[in-house]
């Protein structure tokens, strides 16, 4: 618990990553465990309230429920508190954004090197493993689908990278500020709450899916293809095309990267929204 320590640092960098992207930790500690990390604090004056805070919010009631393991083709000691809390995030085994494990940098080495790690589920040992996402820590927004699972509007991101020299501007639809750090379960039943403010907001322009459209019946292969909101096909047009709640199409530029917005007098919008000359 030394605050120069790479184990203190950890503690410190997952809360910040909890925080940056709104992510709901899951109480992965017994009580015994925390009092054991409360007491190393104790006469120290750099950090622990930060530590504290954090550590409160990942404790979890004792429980002799059942575990679930990774299945990682090494020795990887994992205590049972931990695998227990894993198995019972895993109810809704069609699930298949959550849980996301997060792995510290000094630890990768013990985790296969893959976005996915498989699970097995200690009770139900006649059932195929479950993959999950597997990210480190340091590395969260690098990852190829740890952001965009959470977030459809991002989903296109990895997909369509800037070639070099080439503007930065991610291939990310602009989102309604009412739909910031909405988890992707909640999203289609608070999207509507964007359709009813408009898909214009203070001179911002805003992707708000069709009526129509259930993200929550897009498949995990189609949704890590880009397709997580309904694509318009075109032939010879191999770039995305997405309708929206007024029927307008947007269409990626990958040279400019920005969105071409098919208004009778097309206009050009930025991945945050503005309206570009």
């Amino acid at each position: 618990m030394n605050p120069a320590s790479p184990a203190y640092n950890v503690l410190l960098d997952f809360d910040n990553l909890v925080r940056r992207h709104r992510l709901a930790v899951v109480p992965f500690v017994d009580d015994e465990e925390r009092s054991r990390v409360l007491q190393q604090l104790r006469g120290r004056t750099a950090g622990p309230t930060a530590v504290r805070r954090f550590i409160a919010q990942c404790v979890r009631p004792a429980s002799d429920g059942p575990l679930a393991t990774p299945v990682t083709g090494t020795e990887l000691t994992l205590g049972a508190t931990w695998r227990q809390a894993l198995r019972a995030e895993m109810t809704d085994l069609n699930n298949w954004r959550a849980p996301q494990i997060v792995v510290p940098r000094k630890r990768s080495g013990d985790w296969p090197d893959a976005p996915e790690v498989e699970v097995r589920c200690e009770d139900s040992p006649d059932s195929l493993p479950q993959p999950k996402t597997l990210v480190r820590l340091d590395r969260y927004h690098e990852h190829p689908y740890a952001v965009s699972d959470l977030d459809p509007w991002a989903c296109l991101e990895g997909l369509y990278k800037p070639e070099p020299g080439a503007r930065i501007y991610p291939c990310v639809l602009p989102k309604p500020p009412c739909l910031e750090g909405v988890t992707a379960e909640l999203l289609a039943e608070t999207v509507a709450h964007a359709r009813a403010l408009g898909w214009v907001q203070n001179d911002s322009y805003y992707y708000i899916p069709p009526l129509d459209h259930d993200l929550n019946a897009v498949t995990k292969e189609e949704w890590r293809k880009g397709r997580a909101f309904p694509w318009v096909s075109h032939d010879g047009f191999q770039g995305p095309r997405i309708r929206d709640t007024n029927g307008i199409v947007w269409i990626w530029d990958r040279s400019e990267r920005h969105w071409d917005v098919q208004l009778p007098n097309y206009i050009r919008v930025s991945h945050d929204g503005r309206r570009l000359p």
